[in-house]
């Protein structure tokens, strides 16, 4: 059996477009977390300033509101923003705040939250950890060709 040299360009230009596709997925992927990111602070500022501005408040939070509170929205958004410059450690912060307050809510009250809100307000977080498990393949491949 030969080796053709024309064959092994082939594979070669074969694998660039593989990853010169990866990169515009990322690209997409990415800018679609930043600007659902922005939408869902927006989304919790608005609650944040109507609950201010519509209801009184008598009776402070408890201990464990303030727990919850840290957890989502406040974990959850801190997560999504430091994942527009570090998307793998952002990113798994956010989720990991997202599925704690989860545990949390079903632990104090025996459900999980109702809906699909709270999944939807973090779904930046999962974007932005499919962006880095895509860079991250990316890099592993371009360093497979130099080999």
């Amino acid at each position: 059996m030969e080796f053709n040299y024309e064959d092994a360009y082939n594979i070669r230009d074969y694998e660039q477009k593989e990853v010169n596709e990866v990169g515009r997925t990322v690209t997409a992927l990415r800018w679609t977390a930043r600007i659902w990111s922005l939408v869902s602070l927006g989304f919790v500022l608005l609650f944040f300033v109507g609950s201010i501005l519509v209801e009184p408040h008598d009776a402070s939070p408890k201990f464990t509101e303030w727990g919850e509170f840290a957890l989502f929205p406040s974990g959850v958004l801190v997560g999504i923003f430091l994942a527009w410059k570090y998307e793998g450690i952002g990113s798994l912060i956010s989720i990991l705040c997202l599925l704690t307050f989860y545990l949390v809510e079903w632990s104090l009250k025996g459900r999980f939250p109702g809906g699909p809100f709270f999944a939807l307000l973090a779904m930046p977080a999962f974007l932005f950890f499919v962006c880095y498990a895509l860079r991250r393949f990316k890099k592993s491949r371009k360093t497979l060709r130099k080999l």
